[in-house]
């Protein structure tokens, strides 16, 4: 049995909403990379994207670079590349 614990976390919004920022540029980064390149290989969006982002944003966690390459290319495999398909 799982229990599911909510800890309410003081976040300074200075510091929090351009993270969300950043990391929303990374997603889209993603999805962009894979609808141009028609397919939603994590991998290879590792090898494409990976160094330039970091460069972009060095202050990010690389942790957290490599979990948002995951979730967009989720997402894009989710839609089965949808918006191709609509373009």
């Amino acid at each position: 049995m799982q229990h599911t614990v909510s800890i309410p976390v003081a976040l300074d919004e200075n510091r929090f909403l351009p993270l969300l920022q950043q990391c929303a540029e990374i997603f889209n980064t993603h999805v962009d990379w894979a609808l141009e390149n028609r397919t939603y290989n994590k991998k290879k969006a590792h090898h494409a994207l990976y160094a330039q982002l970091r460069g972009r944003y060095p202050n990010l966690p690389s942790a957290f670079v490599q979990a948002i390459r995951d979730t967009a290319m989720e997402a894009v495999k989710a839609t089965r590349l949808a918006s191709i398909s609509q373009m």
